[in-house]
């Protein structure tokens, strides 16, 4: 890349390798994040740009191997990820567990006053969901997914307007607690 002062121009191409979740993104979310990752990315700056419109953009693309939120493992992601000024562009992004994919779009935008503001949609296609206990390996759900879902709000847990949002799926092979189900329909607010 390159990079020259008056004005000062920044033109980087970058490329980070087994990139750990939790340090990656913990700026935005308040959620425990896992996984490791490699993020290729097009770094740019100008001074010359205006400040309401962003002078840092980077541009990327993200793809991570057991990615997982919780101590729950989601599975394969890969995406575009795109930053500019104090939003983060999403997808669409895909992740891909036991055959499926979901798909999801949207963006996260950094509040200084509130914190971050997540708003995403997600599409689910047969995606195998496989929940266990957060300190034991008690087997809580498994099943395939196909639905969507909308989820929008602050990620900070403590917000007046925490994550919500309507998620309607139709699983098959379902399985909880160990009690097998033929299919279950799960409609309601995040």
């Amino acid at each position: 890349g390159k990079v020259n002062y008056h004005p000062t121009l920044v033109d980087l191409d970058a490329v980070s390798k087994n990139l750990k979740f939790e340090n990656a993104f913990s700026d935005f979310l308040d959620l425990k994040l896992q996984g490791e990752s490699q993020i290729n990315a097009n770094i740019h700056y100008s001074e010359l740009m205006p400040i309401e419109k962003g002078r840092t953009r980077v541009l990327g693309r993200l793809s991570a191997e057991n990615a997982g939120v919780e101590k729950q493992n989601l599975g394969q992601l890969s995406g575009p990820l795109n930053y500019i000024g104090n939003i983060l562009r999403i997808g669409p992004m895909k992740l891909r567990k036991g055959g499926g994919v979901a798909t999801f779009i949207g963006s996260l935008e950094s509040r200084k006053d509130k914190g971050s503001y997540l708003d995403i949609n997600g599409k689910f296609d047969r995606l195998e969901l496989d929940f266990k206990g957060v300190d034991s390996d008690t087997e809580i759900l498994h099943a395939f997914a196909s639905g969507t879902s909308k989820i929008q709000g602050f990620t900070n847990s403590k917000s007046e307007n925490f994550l919500s949002g309507p998620i309607d799926l139709q699983m098959e092979g379902v399985r909880s607690f160990g009690i097998p189900f033929l299919s279950a329909n799960a409609k309601g607010r995040y």
